[in-house]
Protein backbone atom coordinates (compact mmCIF):
# COMPACT_ATOMS: atom_id res chain seq x y z
CA UNK A 1 0.00 0.00 0.00
CA UNK A 2 2.87 2.20 0.98
CA UNK A 3 4.82 1.74 -1.78
CA UNK A 4 1.54 2.73 -4.34
CA UNK A 5 0.70 5.73 -2.30
CA UNK A 6 4.97 6.99 -3.08
CA UNK A 7 4.04 5.91 -6.69
CA UNK A 8 1.49 8.11 -6.94
CA UNK A 9 2.90 11.41 -5.05
CA UNK A 10 5.95 10.96 -7.17
CA UNK A 11 3.49 10.95 -10.50
CA UNK A 12 1.42 13.72 -9.36
CA UNK A 13 4.59 16.11 -8.04
CA UNK A 14 6.26 15.40 -11.50
CA UNK A 15 2.80 16.94 -13.08
CA UNK A 16 2.81 19.87 -11.37
CA UNK A 17 6.03 20.86 -11.66
CA UNK A 18 6.29 20.55 -15.18
CA UNK A 19 2.93 22.18 -15.60
CA UNK A 20 1.27 19.09 -17.35
CA UNK A 21 -1.61 16.44 -16.38
CA UNK A 22 -0.35 13.38 -14.82
CA UNK A 23 -0.85 10.50 -16.46
CA UNK A 24 -0.67 6.89 -15.42
CA UNK A 25 -0.84 4.19 -18.49
CA UNK A 26 -2.01 0.94 -18.06
CA UNK A 27 -3.17 0.39 -14.58
CA UNK A 28 -4.48 -3.14 -14.54
CA UNK A 29 -7.91 -3.98 -12.27
CA UNK A 30 -8.32 -7.30 -13.37
CA UNK A 31 -6.53 -10.53 -14.10
CA UNK A 32 -6.62 -10.28 -17.65
CA UNK A 33 -4.70 -8.72 -20.42
CA UNK A 34 -7.88 -6.56 -21.16
CA UNK A 35 -8.60 -5.41 -17.99
CA UNK A 36 -6.48 -2.59 -17.97
CA UNK A 37 -7.26 1.72 -17.85
CA UNK A 38 -5.53 4.75 -18.01
CA UNK A 39 -5.74 7.19 -15.19
CA UNK A 40 -5.37 11.43 -15.70
CA UNK A 41 -5.65 12.35 -12.53
CA UNK A 42 -6.24 16.25 -11.34
CA UNK A 43 -4.86 16.40 -7.65
CA UNK A 44 -2.50 13.62 -5.94
CA UNK A 45 -3.04 15.02 -2.64
CA UNK A 46 -6.85 15.66 -2.37
CA UNK A 47 -9.69 12.99 -3.25
CA UNK A 48 -10.98 14.38 -6.55
CA UNK A 49 -14.39 12.82 -8.97
CA UNK A 50 -13.89 10.99 -11.79
CA UNK A 51 -15.24 10.64 -15.01
CA UNK A 52 -14.88 7.62 -16.59
CA UNK A 53 -15.27 6.54 -19.98
CA UNK A 54 -15.99 2.98 -22.20
CA UNK A 55 -14.89 3.57 -25.94
CA UNK A 56 -16.96 1.21 -28.39
CA UNK A 57 -16.20 -1.12 -31.30
CA UNK A 58 -19.09 -3.46 -30.97
CA UNK A 59 -17.95 -5.80 -28.15
CA UNK A 60 -15.83 -7.08 -30.88
CA UNK A 61 -12.95 -4.55 -31.26
CA UNK A 62 -11.76 -0.41 -29.74
CA UNK A 63 -9.40 1.15 -27.54
CA UNK A 64 -9.16 3.09 -24.69
CA UNK A 65 -6.86 5.31 -26.94
CA UNK A 66 -8.83 8.16 -27.19
CA UNK A 67 -9.71 10.57 -30.20
CA UNK A 68 -9.72 14.25 -30.81
CA UNK A 69 -13.37 14.55 -29.01
CA UNK A 70 -12.71 12.31 -25.95
CA UNK A 71 -9.54 14.14 -25.09
CA UNK A 72 -11.59 17.44 -25.53
CA UNK A 73 -13.77 16.01 -22.81
CA UNK A 74 -10.76 14.54 -20.65
CA UNK A 75 -9.50 17.96 -20.52
CA UNK A 76 -12.33 20.04 -19.94
CA UNK A 77 -12.72 17.49 -16.71
CA UNK A 78 -9.50 18.18 -15.81
CA UNK A 79 -9.36 21.51 -16.06
CA UNK A 80 -12.75 21.31 -13.60
CA UNK A 81 -10.63 19.41 -10.93
CA UNK A 82 -12.24 15.99 -11.83
CA UNK A 83 -9.59 13.14 -12.91
CA UNK A 84 -10.67 11.04 -15.99
CA UNK A 85 -10.12 7.34 -16.91
CA UNK A 86 -10.40 5.62 -20.48
CA UNK A 87 -10.54 1.97 -19.69
CA UNK A 88 -10.71 -0.97 -21.73
CA UNK A 89 -12.44 -4.47 -21.71
CA UNK A 90 -12.66 -8.06 -22.69
CA UNK A 91 -14.38 -8.69 -26.25
CA UNK A 92 -17.18 -10.80 -27.07
CA UNK A 93 -14.32 -13.14 -28.95
CA UNK A 94 -12.99 -14.19 -25.18
CA UNK A 95 -15.94 -13.83 -23.52
CA UNK A 96 -19.63 -13.66 -22.79
CA UNK A 97 -21.82 -10.25 -23.07
CA UNK A 98 -22.58 -10.75 -19.36
CA UNK A 99 -18.94 -11.05 -17.98
CA UNK A 100 -18.34 -8.17 -20.25
CA UNK A 101 -20.41 -6.33 -17.73
CA UNK A 102 -19.30 -7.85 -15.40
CA UNK A 103 -15.45 -5.82 -16.03
CA UNK A 104 -17.61 -2.35 -15.59
CA UNK A 105 -18.47 -3.29 -12.35
CA UNK A 106 -15.00 -4.76 -11.62
CA UNK A 107 -13.43 -1.77 -12.55
CA UNK A 108 -15.82 0.59 -10.06
CA UNK A 109 -15.21 -2.02 -7.23
CA UNK A 110 -11.50 -1.57 -8.09
CA UNK A 111 -11.35 2.49 -7.78
CA UNK A 112 -13.40 2.66 -4.63
CA UNK A 113 -11.22 -0.51 -3.60
CA UNK A 114 -7.71 1.66 -4.48
CA UNK A 115 -9.80 5.52 -3.39
CA UNK A 116 -7.04 6.41 -0.78
CA UNK A 117 -4.68 5.98 -3.38
CA UNK A 118 -5.89 6.83 -6.52
CA UNK A 119 -7.15 10.03 -4.96
CA UNK A 120 -10.80 9.94 -5.91
CA UNK A 121 -13.63 10.84 -4.40
CA UNK A 122 -16.21 7.52 -4.71
CA UNK A 123 -19.10 9.65 -3.89
CA UNK A 124 -18.54 11.83 -7.31
CA UNK A 125 -18.45 8.85 -10.32
CA UNK A 126 -19.69 9.77 -13.65
CA UNK A 127 -19.18 7.32 -16.46
CA UNK A 128 -19.99 7.41 -19.92
CA UNK A 129 -19.80 5.60 -23.31
CA UNK A 130 -20.27 5.67 -27.14
CA UNK A 131 -21.86 2.93 -29.02
CA UNK A 132 -20.85 -0.81 -27.11
CA UNK A 133 -19.21 1.92 -24.11
CA UNK A 134 -22.60 3.15 -23.78
CA UNK A 135 -24.22 -0.38 -22.49
CA UNK A 136 -21.21 -0.45 -20.17
CA UNK A 137 -22.58 2.90 -19.18
CA UNK A 138 -26.18 2.55 -18.61
CA UNK A 139 -25.21 -0.85 -16.98
CA UNK A 140 -23.79 0.46 -14.20
CA UNK A 141 -26.48 2.88 -13.99
CA UNK A 142 -29.63 0.94 -13.73
CA UNK A 143 -27.96 -2.28 -12.31
CA UNK A 144 -25.56 -1.45 -9.45
CA UNK A 145 -24.23 -4.35 -7.61
CA UNK A 146 -24.38 -4.27 -2.75
CA UNK A 147 -20.53 -4.89 -2.20
CA UNK A 148 -20.33 -8.43 -0.34
CA UNK A 149 -18.13 -8.67 2.32
CA UNK A 150 -18.25 -12.61 2.81
CA UNK A 151 -16.53 -13.05 -0.31
CA UNK A 152 -12.62 -13.20 0.02
CA UNK A 153 -11.36 -10.92 -2.26
CA UNK A 154 -11.63 -7.62 -1.30
CA UNK A 155 -12.35 -5.69 -4.68
CA UNK A 156 -15.96 -7.13 -4.26
CA UNK A 157 -16.45 -5.17 -0.82
CA UNK A 158 -17.36 -2.31 -2.61
CA UNK A 159 -20.66 -1.80 -4.47
CA UNK A 160 -20.83 -0.14 -8.08
CA UNK A 161 -23.00 2.45 -7.46
CA UNK A 162 -22.14 5.86 -9.49
CA UNK A 163 -23.20 9.41 -9.53
CA UNK A 164 -24.24 10.23 -13.22
CA UNK A 165 -24.23 8.72 -16.61
CA UNK A 166 -23.73 9.22 -20.23
CA UNK A 167 -25.65 7.26 -23.13
CA UNK A 168 -24.05 8.22 -26.70
CA UNK A 169 -25.07 6.56 -29.70
CA UNK A 170 -25.85 3.25 -28.32
CA UNK A 171 -28.20 0.40 -27.87
CA UNK A 172 -31.13 0.64 -25.29
CA UNK A 173 -30.67 -3.13 -24.74
CA UNK A 174 -28.58 -6.20 -25.56
CA UNK A 175 -31.38 -8.41 -25.27
CA UNK A 176 -31.33 -8.27 -29.42
CA UNK A 177 -35.10 -9.98 -30.32
CA UNK A 178 -35.85 -6.14 -29.54
CA UNK A 179 -33.87 -4.18 -31.63
CA UNK A 180 -36.26 -4.82 -34.76
CA UNK A 181 -39.33 -3.04 -32.81
CA UNK A 182 -37.18 -1.13 -30.90
CA UNK A 183 -36.22 0.46 -34.25
CA UNK A 184 -39.39 -0.05 -36.22
CA UNK A 185 -37.39 -2.24 -38.23
CA UNK A 186 -37.69 -5.31 -40.50
CA UNK A 187 -37.64 -8.45 -38.30
CA UNK A 188 -35.50 -10.45 -40.49
CA UNK A 189 -32.79 -7.41 -40.55
CA UNK A 190 -29.78 -9.78 -38.49
CA UNK A 191 -30.18 -11.88 -42.24
CA UNK A 192 -31.31 -8.91 -43.99
CA UNK A 193 -27.78 -6.93 -43.19
CA UNK A 194 -25.65 -9.99 -42.76
CA UNK A 195 -25.36 -9.22 -39.06
CA UNK A 196 -23.83 -12.04 -36.86
CA UNK A 197 -22.44 -10.78 -33.67
CA UNK A 198 -24.61 -11.99 -31.39
CA UNK A 199 -23.02 -15.29 -32.01
CA UNK A 200 -20.05 -14.30 -29.83
CA UNK A 201 -22.21 -12.33 -27.44
CA UNK A 202 -24.34 -14.67 -26.67
CA UNK A 203 -22.19 -18.27 -27.51
CA UNK A 204 -24.30 -19.73 -29.47
CA UNK A 205 -23.80 -21.91 -32.70
CA UNK A 206 -27.55 -21.15 -34.13
CA UNK A 207 -30.43 -18.89 -33.57
CA UNK A 208 -32.14 -21.75 -31.92
CA UNK A 209 -30.65 -21.41 -29.15
CA UNK A 210 -32.14 -17.90 -28.59
CA UNK A 211 -35.49 -19.43 -26.96
CA UNK A 212 -33.20 -22.20 -24.82
CA UNK A 213 -33.73 -21.73 -21.31
CA UNK A 214 -30.41 -20.44 -20.73
CA UNK A 215 -30.33 -17.51 -23.36
CA UNK A 216 -33.29 -16.61 -22.46
CA UNK A 217 -32.42 -15.86 -19.10
CA UNK A 218 -29.54 -14.13 -20.47
CA UNK A 219 -31.29 -11.83 -23.14
CA UNK A 220 -33.52 -11.43 -20.14
CA UNK A 221 -30.82 -10.19 -17.63
CA UNK A 222 -29.00 -7.94 -20.12
CA UNK A 223 -32.41 -6.12 -20.95
CA UNK A 224 -30.94 -2.90 -19.58
CA UNK A 225 -34.29 -0.43 -19.31
CA UNK A 226 -35.99 -3.44 -17.12
CA UNK A 227 -33.64 -1.68 -14.41
CA UNK A 228 -34.46 1.68 -14.94
CA UNK A 229 -36.27 3.62 -12.25
CA UNK A 230 -36.70 6.93 -10.50
CA UNK A 231 -33.45 6.45 -8.11
CA UNK A 232 -31.17 5.98 -10.73
CA UNK A 233 -28.73 7.87 -11.55
CA UNK A 234 -28.97 11.30 -13.94
CA UNK A 235 -28.86 9.97 -17.44
CA UNK A 236 -27.80 11.82 -20.64
CA UNK A 237 -29.10 10.27 -23.55
CA UNK A 238 -27.57 11.10 -26.96
CA UNK A 239 -28.43 9.55 -30.82
CA UNK A 240 -28.61 12.15 -33.70
CA UNK A 241 -28.94 9.45 -36.29
CA UNK A 242 -32.32 9.28 -38.37
CA UNK A 243 -35.71 7.88 -37.25
CA UNK A 244 -35.99 5.92 -40.47
CA UNK A 245 -36.78 2.77 -39.74
CA UNK A 246 -34.68 0.81 -42.16
CA UNK A 247 -31.01 3.05 -42.66
CA UNK A 248 -29.56 2.15 -45.95
CA UNK A 249 -26.14 0.80 -44.15
CA UNK A 250 -28.14 -1.31 -41.87
CA UNK A 251 -26.42 0.03 -38.94
CA UNK A 252 -29.35 -0.88 -36.39
CA UNK A 253 -27.42 -0.88 -33.34
CA UNK A 254 -26.83 2.60 -33.63
CA UNK A 255 -30.32 3.73 -34.71
CA UNK A 256 -31.79 6.56 -33.41
CA UNK A 257 -34.90 5.25 -31.75
CA UNK A 258 -33.04 3.33 -29.48
CA UNK A 259 -32.34 6.84 -27.18
CA UNK A 260 -35.65 7.80 -28.25
CA UNK A 261 -37.27 4.17 -26.60
CA UNK A 262 -34.89 5.00 -23.06
CA UNK A 263 -36.15 8.61 -23.07
CA UNK A 264 -39.60 6.95 -23.22
CA UNK A 265 -38.67 4.41 -20.44
CA UNK A 266 -37.12 6.94 -17.60
CA UNK A 267 -40.82 8.94 -18.87
CA UNK A 268 -42.81 6.35 -17.70
CA UNK A 269 -41.01 5.77 -14.00
CA UNK A 270 -39.68 9.24 -13.74
CA UNK A 271 -35.66 8.82 -14.38
CA UNK A 272 -34.21 11.91 -14.14
CA UNK A 273 -32.42 12.20 -17.94
CA UNK A 274 -32.03 14.56 -20.74
CA UNK A 275 -32.28 13.47 -24.39
CA UNK A 276 -30.32 15.21 -26.94
CA UNK A 277 -30.36 14.66 -30.57
CA UNK A 278 -28.47 18.09 -32.11
CA UNK A 279 -26.56 17.28 -35.18
CA UNK A 280 -23.14 19.15 -34.18
CA UNK A 281 -20.57 16.83 -32.31
CA UNK A 282 -19.10 19.79 -30.40
CA UNK A 283 -22.47 20.88 -29.12
CA UNK A 284 -23.48 17.74 -27.95
CA UNK A 285 -20.51 17.02 -25.92
CA UNK A 286 -20.68 20.17 -24.45
CA UNK A 287 -23.87 19.49 -23.41
CA UNK A 288 -22.70 15.93 -21.92
CA UNK A 289 -19.87 18.03 -19.88
CA UNK A 290 -22.40 20.55 -18.89
CA UNK A 291 -25.12 17.99 -17.98
CA UNK A 292 -22.35 16.09 -15.58
CA UNK A 293 -21.27 18.93 -14.04
CA UNK A 294 -24.81 19.65 -12.73
CA UNK A 295 -24.31 16.20 -10.63
CA UNK A 296 -20.41 15.97 -9.70
CA UNK A 297 -18.29 19.20 -8.46
CA UNK A 298 -16.47 20.76 -10.97
CA UNK A 299 -14.41 23.73 -10.24
CA UNK A 300 -13.02 26.25 -12.35
CA UNK A 301 -9.11 26.61 -11.91
CA UNK A 302 -7.26 30.25 -12.08
CA UNK A 303 -4.30 29.72 -14.21
CA UNK A 304 -1.03 30.54 -12.44
CA UNK A 305 1.51 31.83 -14.75
CA UNK A 306 4.62 30.44 -13.73
CA UNK A 307 6.78 32.44 -16.90
CA UNK A 308 6.17 35.53 -14.22
CA UNK A 309 7.19 34.26 -11.45
CA UNK A 310 3.92 34.83 -9.19
CA UNK A 311 5.46 32.15 -6.82
CA UNK A 312 8.80 33.18 -5.41
CA UNK A 313 10.11 30.36 -2.63
CA UNK A 314 13.63 31.39 -1.02
CA UNK A 315 15.15 29.97 1.86
CA UNK A 316 17.77 32.03 4.13
CA UNK A 317 18.83 30.80 8.07
CA UNK A 318 16.45 28.15 7.82
CA UNK A 319 13.20 30.62 6.91
CA UNK A 320 11.15 29.83 3.82
CA UNK A 321 9.94 32.49 2.36
CA UNK A 322 7.06 32.70 -0.04
CA UNK A 323 6.21 35.33 -1.67
CA UNK A 324 3.00 36.40 -3.91
CA UNK A 325 1.38 33.91 -2.52
CA UNK A 326 -1.96 35.30 -1.96
CA UNK A 327 -3.19 35.05 -5.75
CA UNK A 328 -7.23 35.80 -4.80
CA UNK A 329 -7.31 32.26 -3.65
CA UNK A 330 -8.98 33.21 -0.13
CA UNK A 331 -8.68 30.16 2.46
CA UNK A 332 -6.66 27.55 1.80
CA UNK A 333 -4.13 25.48 3.35
CA UNK A 334 -0.19 25.35 2.89
CA UNK A 335 1.49 22.16 3.81
CA UNK A 336 5.26 20.69 3.58
CA UNK A 337 5.34 17.09 2.47
CA UNK A 338 8.81 14.78 2.03
CA UNK A 339 8.93 12.46 -1.13
CA UNK A 340 6.96 9.74 0.73
CA UNK A 341 4.37 11.56 0.84
CA UNK A 342 4.26 12.64 4.71
CA UNK A 343 2.61 15.56 5.51
CA UNK A 344 5.32 17.93 7.55
CA UNK A 345 3.57 20.92 8.25
CA UNK A 346 -0.23 21.97 7.89
CA UNK A 347 -1.68 25.34 8.44
CA UNK A 348 -5.08 26.76 7.42
CA UNK A 349 -5.49 30.37 6.59
CA UNK A 350 -9.11 32.24 6.41
CA UNK A 351 -7.09 34.23 3.84
CA UNK A 352 -3.78 33.41 2.56
CA UNK A 353 -1.15 35.86 2.97
CA UNK A 354 0.87 37.22 0.18
CA UNK A 355 3.82 36.20 2.01
CA UNK A 356 4.38 33.93 4.35
CA UNK A 357 7.38 32.38 6.55
CA UNK A 358 7.92 29.44 7.71
CA UNK A 359 10.54 27.93 9.99
CA UNK A 360 11.39 24.86 8.34
CA UNK A 361 14.37 23.96 11.31
CA UNK A 362 12.60 21.25 13.15
CA UNK A 363 10.27 20.31 10.25
CA UNK A 364 12.51 19.62 7.69
CA UNK A 365 16.12 17.47 7.61
CA UNK A 366 19.15 19.49 6.56
CA UNK A 367 21.14 17.83 4.02
CA UNK A 368 20.35 18.59 0.83
CA UNK A 369 16.90 16.64 0.28
CA UNK A 370 14.04 17.46 -1.42
CA UNK A 371 10.46 18.93 -0.35
CA UNK A 372 7.44 19.92 -1.92
CA UNK A 373 5.42 22.63 -0.36
CA UNK A 374 1.50 22.52 -1.61
CA UNK A 375 -0.83 25.73 -1.51
CA UNK A 376 -4.67 24.35 -1.95
CA UNK A 377 -7.36 26.38 -1.89
CA UNK A 378 -10.90 25.47 -3.47
CA UNK A 379 -10.62 27.12 -6.53
CA UNK A 380 -6.52 26.14 -7.16
CA UNK A 381 -3.79 24.54 -6.16
CA UNK A 382 -0.21 24.57 -6.60
CA UNK A 383 2.99 22.59 -5.99
CA UNK A 384 6.80 23.71 -5.70
CA UNK A 385 9.90 21.88 -5.29
CA UNK A 386 12.62 22.73 -3.17
CA UNK A 387 16.08 20.83 -1.81
CA UNK A 388 17.37 21.55 2.04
Amino acid sequence: MKIIQIFFLLLFLLFRVNGQGTFIKNISYGPDSSQKFDYWQADALHSKPVVIYFHGGAFISGDKELNERHEWVKNFFLSKQVSYISSNYRFSKTTRIDSIFQDAERLIQYLKHHHQELKIDTANIGVYGSSAGGCLAIWLAFNPKLGDRSLKDSIFHYNTHIKVVGHMTSPATLDLTQWYSITKSDSNWMELYNFKDDYALYKISNRSEYFSPEIIALRDFVDIPKYIDAQDPPTFYHNNNELDPTPPNGDIAHHGRHAVYLDSISNSRNHTHELNQDLNAEVVYQKMVDYFCQYIPCITTKTINQKNNILQLQINANILSLKNVGFSLGSGTIQIINPVGTILYNEHFDHIPETVNIDIKNICKSGKEIYFITINSVSNSLVKKFIY
